[in-house]
């Protein structure tokens, strides 16, 4: 490069701009505590999504991005430290969860119940992310086991899994397997007009042709009149019933068949196959 040319400089700039909405307390300190939880979560993951990672940035942004309620506390809140954005994220902590009571977190467990048509290990994670602020330690898988064999409706399953003596990972692992077979089923079945490509369908074209022609057999047949016309007195008689006349016609049989001959020895062939 000349040295009498100038250099040009280019400056490249990062856009960094959060998609997180300014955060709305509820009247409600439950409801607001776990709505606090899930946006501070949502804002941390684009922190680490865009590398925010200098504290001031971080705090700078929680202020911006947090909405006036957000602003207005940090000022009344502020402490100092040498992480202002961990301080100043303790400090909404502290306002804006709820303290944490172990006896109601477990009563909301308790009334946990599978949604109409859920999987079971989205039910188990729901029931896990619960468990957590339940406080059972050491035990918590197997209260969530015990909670879903109390509260699932798929008796075989729950069968199997006290005979055999799951654990919870087995549990979810055998659930899975049989709600994908259920699926794959469901699924194989399909439309009950399909027939198997390697059916034998002869058996199927036979049954139909015979209907078939019984069908235009009858067509051709015309009922004959017993009440009115010439046959009337062929095919009755008179009974006196005290001392009354009355016309009635012996049961002598069918005046016509039903099938022609053709269908006849169809009909025959097939019984005896039959048997």
């Amino acid at each position: 490069m000349d040295r009498g040319e100038s250099q040009q400089i280019t400056v490249i700039t990062e856009t960094r701009n959060l998609r997180s909405q300014p955060f709305i307390q509820s009247d409600d300190q439950i409801s607001t505590g776990k709505h606090w939880e899930e946006w501070m979560e949502s804002i941390e993951r684009e922190f680490r999504y865009f590398r925010i990672t200098e504290p001031a940035d971080k705090e700078d942004a929680l202020i911006i991005y947090g909405g006036k309620d957000i602003s207005r506390l940090e000022r009344s809140l502020r402490d100092e430290g040498e992480d202002q954005y961990k301080v100043l994220k303790n400090k909404l902590n502290k306002y804006y969860l709820p303290k944490k009571n172990k006896h109601h977190a477990r009563y909301l467990f308790l009334k946990m119940k599978p949604f109409r048509d859920e999987y079971t290990v989205t039910y188990v994670m729901r029931l896990r992310e619960k468990a957590h602020e339940c406080e059972f330690e050491a035990t918590c898988d197997e209260r969530i086991l015990e909670h879903c064999i109390q509260t699932i409706t798929n008796q075989d399953l729950i069968k199997r899994a006290i005979s055999k003596g799951w654990n919870l990972d087995k549990f979810v692992e055998e659930a899975g397997q049989m709600e994908d077979t259920c699926l794959q089923m469901k699924d194989m079945k399909g439309d009950p007009r399909d027939i198997d490509s390697n059916t034998d369908t002869s058996d199927y074209e036979e049954d139909e042709d015979y209907f078939e022609q019984t069908i235009k057999h009858l067509k051709k047949i015309r009922r004959v009149k017993t009440i009115q016309g010439t046959r009337d007195i062929e095919k009755t008689v008179t009974v006196r019933i005290d001392d009354v006349d009355v016309k009635v016609e012996p049961d002598s049989g069918a005046d016509v068949n039903v099938m022609d001959e053709n269908q006849f020895e169809k009909f025959q062939s097939k019984t005896y196959n039959v048997w």
